[in-house]
């Protein structure tokens, strides 16, 4: 759930609430935490635990590595947008691709390519 500050108001003049069901939604959060290599994601325990609180809306602590330090961040489920936000201890917002595993980036790399192909076929020739 989540406020929607820009929208409408009711008679009230209370804010509007966003609800993102799951799974109606369609994030799944354990293909999204499987993009990212994560140190609680080998075990089976731990990784539960790390879903059930993110399904609650809680920031979960994770270990990643960074610039060949292991770093412990904070992340959060969007739902909305299907993904995932990293950010530090002190809360200072984090570039997650720099988290994906290389398929994973490989991957978004090749479907930007080819959406931009699209884009450049579909404009043919201009005289």
């Amino acid at each position: 759930m989540k406020l929607d500050m820009q929208g409408t108001r009711d008679k009230n003049q209370n804010f509007m609430v966003n609800q993102y069901h799951d799974p109606a939604y369609g994030f799944d959060l354990k293909a999204v935490l499987d993009r990212y290599e994560f140190k609680e994601l080998a075990d089976p325990k731990t990784r539960e635990a790390l879903e059930t609180a993110m399904k609650n809306g809680d920031k979960a602590a994770v270990t990643v590595e960074k610039d060949g330090a292991k770093v412990t961040l904070n992340i959060e489920a969007v739902p909305r947008y299907s993904q995932v936000n990293f950010f530090t201890l002190d809360g200072k917002a984090e570039k997650r691709e720099q988290f994906l595993k290389e398929t994973a980036l490989d991957k978004a790399v090749s479907v930007s390519k080819d959406k931009e192909k699209a884009e450049t076929q579909s404009q043919g020739m201009g005289l």
